[in-house]
């Protein structure tokens, strides 16, 4: 039998799951929701549970099914380097102002060179790296 761990910020007695507190939701959802049609378990690490019933509706990322378990983790850390960061969650944002500049040098010549090919309403994977620099030219 599969299984899948999930991490939650909430979890209801029936499963329902919200993610508020998380960075990143990832392919984790479409990948245990596979898990569960195909007749395996998915687990939820929540950092708290809630009686059923309590969650609003619209905060509801993963809903509950036949073949989905929690547990309350209590506070563990958003990513492995972090505790909890409001940034990470977009509850904040960064004011432009705290990004240091990029040196002129070949990598901020290739992020230069990225960002005159992106066009309105198309997708970029920032992701680590020189495209990293994308962003900030």
């Amino acid at each position: 039998m599969r299984r899948r761990v999930l991490r939650g910020t909430t979890a209801d007695e029936d499963g329902n799951v919200t993610m508020e507190e998380e960075a990143v939701f990832g392919e984790m959802l479409p990948m245990a929701a596979g898990d569960e049609r195909c007749g395996g378990l998915v687990i939820v690490q929540g950092k708290r549970v809630s009686k059923a019933g309590t969650l609003p509706a619209k905060h509801v990322r993963y809903p509950a099914s036949s073949s989905t378990s929690g547990r309350e983790a209590g506070a563990s850390r958003q990513t492995y380097l972090n505790a909890y960061q409001p940034l990470f969650a977009g509850e904040l944002k960064t004011p432009l102002s705290e990004f240091p500049r990029l040196h002129l040098d070949a990598r901020k010549i290739v992020a230069r060179a990225r960002r005159s090919r992106l066009f309105p309403g198309g997708l970029c994977n920032l992701g680590s790296g020189i495209s990293t620099g994308i962003s900030r030219v």
